[in-house]
């Protein structure tokens, strides 16, 4: 089934960054736990054992930490770009892993391909020229593009659909979430669990 989506090029590709297009064994979502938790201890004025807390209760509820902390009144929307930006921007590169699997669905695809991602887009591109393959991109959508909207949010979904002016049903959504993956399967994308590539 793969096989003949990779060749349809009416398809339109929505592609996850973290733990997708880089190996899930890196340790890079470590590094970005530590940074919110750090600047919710900061903002919220607590411990580092309390921030753990703080952040479980913004990810039970709104799937992201920046888009709970928004919706929660911990950060102001002056705040949001500022806040994004300092926990993405850390000296990673010497620690990634590339997903050679998904670089290579990358280049196979013969539809459009677009990044759809909750994370910051100077990070994003970062990867991207990392693995060598910024050009294989038409447009990033990243937390700031989707106005702090998060997958698996329908909002998320709604924005790039719109934007794109296409149905779900002509979208595939690459990503290691199963939230993410069970919610746009819903909407009617079709699905490719990026850890079973």
């Amino acid at each position: 089934m793969l096989n003949s989506i990779i060749q349809d090029k009416d398809k339109v590709w929505l592609i996850d960054v973290d733990n997708t297009l880089y190996d899930p064994s890196s340790p890079i979502m470590q590094y970005l736990y530590k940074r919110y938790i750090y600047c919710l201890s900061y903002k919220c004025r607590c411990s580092i054992r309390d921030a753990r807390k703080v952040n479980d209760l913004l990810v039970s509820k709104h799937h992201s930490t920046l888009t709970g902390a928004l919706c929660e009144g911990v950060i102001c929307m002056e705040e949001a770009d500022m806040f994004a930006e300092f926990v993405h921007n850390f000296p990673f590169e010497s620690e990634i892993k590339p997903n050679n699997k998904i670089l290579e669905l990358v280049k196979e695809v013969k539809g459009r391909k677009v990044i759809f991602s909750n994370a910051e887009g100077l990070y994003i591109k970062k990867i991207l020229a990392l693995f060598q393959i910024e050009d294989s991109f038409d447009k990033i959508y990243d937390i700031k593009k989707l106005d702090y909207r998060c997958k698996p949010s329908n909002a998320a979904f709604c924005f790039v659909r719109d934007d794109l002016e296409i149905d779900f049903k002509d979208m595939v959504l690459v990503d290691d979430s199963m939230p993410n993956l069970i919610n746009g399967q819903k909407l009617g994308l079709t699905i490719v669990n990026s850890l079973e590539i």
